[in-house]
């Protein structure tokens, strides 16, 4: 039969144990937590943003009836997110430069009424755009 004190070095050496184990866990969730924060970060440096534009300082610009266009080395229309002299454009699926509150993707933007560039960190009437130039907050 086992002594009281074989017992309470057996008690000893399960309570180690489970702190030891108790410590481990705690080391996984912050190393989860560390690894989380560095994704989120990553992400958000890497997004115009969560949008993609296309470099356009060495294409033309064309305006028909109002409208305007862009036009790459090639002569055909550029559509989509772009970007000239680090300002963010949006042209739809026409080519055609727009401007005002867009969706795009499930997010809103705000164009510009006169330019077209893409408004970012600051309130748009009642909308706030973030540095990224998403909707993302309401008054």
């Amino acid at each position: 039969m086992k002594s009281l004190r074989d017992i309470a070095k057996i008690k000893i050496i399960i309570m180690v144990f489970i702190e030891g184990r108790a410590h481990i866990m705690k080391i996984k969730k912050l190393i989860s937590a560390i690894v989380f924060a560095v994704t989120l970060s990553i992400m958000s440096a890497n997004s115009v943003f969560a949008i993609t534009a296309v470099n356009v300082d060495d294409f033309t610009w064309i305006e028909t009836d109002d409208k305007w266009s862009c036009i790459d080395e090639d002569g055909d229309l550029v559509k989509g997110w772009v970007s000239q002299d680090q300002d963010i454009y949006y042209l739809d699926k026409e080519g055609i430069l727009k401007t005002g509150w867009i969706k795009y993707d499930r997010s809103w933007y705000y164009l510009d009424e006169d330019t077209g560039i893409l408004t970012t960190d600051q309130w748009v009437d009642n909308y706030y755009v973030n540095y990224d130039g998403e909707m993302s907050k309401i008054r």
